[in-house]
């Protein structure tokens, strides 16, 4: 059962052979010495690997594997759904980047580059939480260096070969089938049960650290063991094989979970944005156009019925929104809330239609809003509508995909809805929640010139963006790597940080 809801309203030596000197006979076997020579150069290095070589080695197996397997299209289901579980997933030290494979196998892997790719086949058998618990596990192998040690071991394997290849002087060169050979060599790579339970750890962290279920990685590891014993096995590759067993290591992390939750209070953010029903679905105003800012905007049914669930046994399955094709999505998420928070989020959150299947001594309600506003020598500059105006405008761009002139040709309407449907609501919160960060004023001056770039902006809403501009004119612009991780702010700029 769900402990409370709360409504929030709004990531050596050196040999050398000379020509005459190539071909050596020993044994009654022809010997190529050049050969010979280059693999025991190569398994020389292959000792003295920097991090650097591992690094460009990893790129150029990456690229290779990218070439030889089926990339999911970024518009993919795969693909989107990859991107809205790690767009805002960050690790000390790596550069993340992430794409599908569309085959069979049941795996997923990372790079000592910060490539992750992950199999679509694991992605149809997991839920979202499991996935990304794989995902920080295969992660932690990359941070703790056990890929570095399986690549130093691929790559002298592929000396091995090039040396026993010379002795029938028919040694492939380095081509595209030795390349082949080393990334089957990497991902083929056994790990210890010390490296297993560590990367375990680590994908157990990765989660909580990016406000993901704790449970995840237990969830992960009992669905891969499942796995092992049913249809499914033949398709499970190397993923998760070491021993310990993935039952007993599921069990640690559960062991883990419990702990976390006994230690403080587990929260999961529900946000109403996606309830949408789709556009075609929407309310009109009298004169025809869609009422974007009305409640019943969102599935309000599905709504009770979600939080009613949470509230009663911890558990819902929650719809996800396509604001691209602006419908609701195939995909779902399930939530395991046992004992946790309810963060519901979204500018309804206050309205009671929302909660009311829920004991109201279950819920706290929260009014999130700006209070401050900024002045030069007296003259106010720039007022809470300003920065409201450029939140809803940004982060539509960044994370929507939607041109400004959209949003900005809405914006007397959302005034006038929150007027209709939220203002009234905020005198029954029980806290006030000032969201304003000074610091803000210096990324809304740097993505304003980003943005105005990117899109095409005509007339009444041209003008509108522009007398705004200039307001943030007086702010030094400030670098969108400096947003922290945790800020609140990343709900409006984080998909605008590379």
């Amino acid at each position: 059962m769900i402990k409370k809801m709360t409504m929030l309203a709004l990531t050596v030596c050196t040999l050398c052979a000379t020509e005459a000197q190539a071909q050596i006979k020993l044994g009654g076997k022809t010997l190529n010495a050049q050969k010979l020579v280059q693999a025991g150069a190569d398994m020389i290095k292959a000792v003295a690997l920097s991090d650097a070589d591992i690094a460009a080695l990893s790129r150029e197996a990456v690229e290779w594997m990218d070439n030889n397997n089926p990339v999911s299209p970024d518009t993919s289901a795969y693909s989107q759904r990859l991107k809205r579980l790690t767009e805002n997933v960050k690790v000390d030290g790596l550069e993340l980047n992430f794409k599908v494979y569309e085959v069979a196998d049941v795996n997923a892997f990372a790079c000592g580059d910060g490539s992750v790719r992950v199999f679509s086949s694991l992605m149809d058998l997991m839920d979202d939480r499991q996935l990304m618990g794989v995902i920080g596990h295969e992660i932690g192998h990359v941070v703790h260096a056990d890929t570095k040690d399986a690549m130093k071991n691929a790559y002298m394997a592929s000396a091995a070969r090039n040396a026993a290849g010379s002795a029938g002087g028919t040694l492939a060169k380095l081509t595209d089938s030795q390349l082949g050979d080393l990334v089957q060599a990497f991902s083929n790579a056994q790990f210890s049960q010390k490296q297993e339970s560590a990367a375990d750890d680590f994908g157990f962290d990765f989660c909580v650290q990016n406000g993901l279920d704790p449970y995840s990685m237990a969830s992960a590891l009992e669905k891969l063991a499942e796995l092992s014993q049913g249809s499914q096995s033949s398709g499970l590759q190397r993923m998760f094989s070491s021993h310990p067993d993935s039952q007993k290591r599921a069990e640690r992390m559960r062991a883990r979970a419990e702990e976390l939750i006994r230690q403080g209070t587990y929260a999961h953010v529900v946000s109403l944005d996606n309830f949408f029903r789709g556009a075609e679905f929407y309310p009109r105003l009298p004169d025809g156009t869609l009422d974007y800012e009305n409640p019943d905007t969102m599935d309000l049914p599905l709504v009770r019925q979600c939080l009613h669930e949470l509230s009663e046994t911890g558990r819902t399955t929650l719809p996800i929104y396509d604001f691209a094709n602006e419908r609701r999505s195939s995909e779902t998420e399930a939530v395991d809330l046992q004992g946790g928070v309810c963060i519901v989020e979204g500018i309804h959150a206050l309205n009671p239609e929302l909660t009311g299947l829920v004991p109201a001594e279950d819920v706290y309600r929260i009014y999130a809003g700006l209070r401050e506003e900024y002045a030069i020598d007296g003259r106010r500059v720039i007022n809470t509508q300003d920065i409201r105006l450029c939140r809803r405008t940004l982060r539509d761009a960044a994370a929507r995909g939607r041109s400004p002139e959209k949003t900005l040709a809405m914006w007397d309407r959302v005034l006038d809805g929150e007027t209709r449907y939220i203002k009234g609501f905020k005198t029954t919160a029980d806290f006030l929640l000032d969201t304003s960060f000074t610091y803000e004023l210096g990324l809304i001056s740097r993505l304003l010139g980003i943005v105005r770039r990117q899109f095409t902006l005509e007339g009444h809403n041209a003008e509108l963006w522009d007398e705004t501009a200039r307001r943030f004119e007086h702010v030094v612009p400030l670098d969108l790597e400096l947003l922290p991780a945790d800020s609140m702010l990343r709900e409006f700029y984080g998909s605008a940080v590379k």
